[in-house]
């Protein structure tokens, strides 16, 4: 069955409604509970936590915006940084398999949450 191309175009733009939206609020987190995010950076041996939860957490906003609104001149650069961002954060950071077992269940969750991120990032980049 074929679908027509306004079908189509309406579910593109739920899903990127989504996954926008999914940046945004993981941007907004990194504002709201710098504390906590910045203690974790710290935890995990990033260089800069603080400017690094700052830089990530704007980036994030940006990425989710950037996508919801469709910016054709912007987003392609801006999908590139957040595939990469998604990839080293999710393999340095949410490292599972070096977990401690209390905290192993928490990384493999925030390593499986960034993988998803992370693949529908890069089915973006395929079609900008």
């Amino acid at each position: 069955m074929e679908h027509s191309t306004t079908f189509m175009e309406i579910i593109f733009l739920i899903g990127r409604i989504i996954l926008g939206l999914l940046l945004l609020i993981n941007g907004v987190k990194h504002f709201l509970k710098m504390e906590k995010m910045i203690a974790y950076a710290k935890m995990k041996k990033v260089p800069m936590p603080g400017l690094a939860v700052s830089f990530t957490g704007l980036m994030l906003l940006f990425s989710g915006v950037a996508i919801i609104g469709w910016w054709q001149i912007t987003l392609g650069p801006a999908l590139i940084i957040l595939a990469i961002f998604l990839f080293f954060t999710t393999m340095l950071i949410h490292a599972f398999w070096k977990a401690s077992p209390e905290n192993r269940m928490n990384e493999v969750n925030y390593f499986m949450s960034n993988m998803m991120l992370f693949g529908a990032t890069l089915m973006m980049i395929a079609i900008t």
